[in-house]
């Protein structure tokens, strides 16, 4: 369980089967963090997923960090947190990925082989100097390093079709031949897209 709504720190919780907190995630059941990675002040966690782990299993967390008020300067971030709650060592740099090719990652989903799809979005701008939202998918592995592969840009990310204009109301999910479907929204209109997982 995440929740964005706890100021400028992203908060993630653990419960028992019984819907109490678990406190043998990090001693209390939750977790509040901030990752100023400047110049950003605001965590928002907002996908979570549950992925199976020796001796146990590890939660990936989506978000962003960002500035009050700045369109510019966001950054996608990727968490990993240990089943007691500790921020996962062998994941990206201490646990935390962020990269400035995204402002946000809305969702997150695995692959059978562990390694990690992310949505979210980035931003264009149009000739008229107006600032859209356009989705982004990226591709992960399970170390939390990017993969290059992935994409048509060489950097691990692929921008999703800009259809009809300004795009949001994403969802994510793999398929079981492994291919990656998404449903987002563009100008009022919806639409489902499906990419290969390289």
């Amino acid at each position: 369980m995440v929740d964005t709504g706890s100021g400028p720190n992203g908060v993630i919780m653990a419960l028992n089967s019984s819907g109490g907190l678990d406190t043998a995630f990090n001693g209390t059941g939750y977790r509040v963090d901030s990752f100023a990675i400047p110049p950003s002040t605001i965590t928002y966690f907002d996908g979570v997923t549950v992925q199976p782990a020796a001796g146990g299993y590890r939660v990936i967390v989506t978000g962003c960090t960002f500035m009050v008020g700045a369109t510019q300067g966001r950054g996608g971030l990727v968490v990993a947190y240990t089943s007691s709650g500790q921020l996962d060592p062998t994941f990206g740099n201490s646990g935390v990925v962020s990269t400035a090719t995204a402002a946000e990652f809305y969702k997150v989903a695995l692959e059978t082989d562990g390694s990690i799809i992310i949505l979210g979005y980035t931003y264009f701008t149009n000739p008229d100097g107006s600032i859209y939202q356009q989705g982004i998918v990226g591709h992960l592995f399970a170390d939390g390093s990017v993969d290059t592969s992935f994409g048509t840009a060489g950097n691990g990310f692929a921008l999703l079709p800009e259809l009809e204009g300004p795009q949001g109301w994403m969802g994510l999910a793999i398929d079981p031949q492994g291919l990656i479907a998404v449903a987002y929204t563009s100008g009022g209109q919806t639409y489902v897209a499906r990419l290969t997982g390289s």
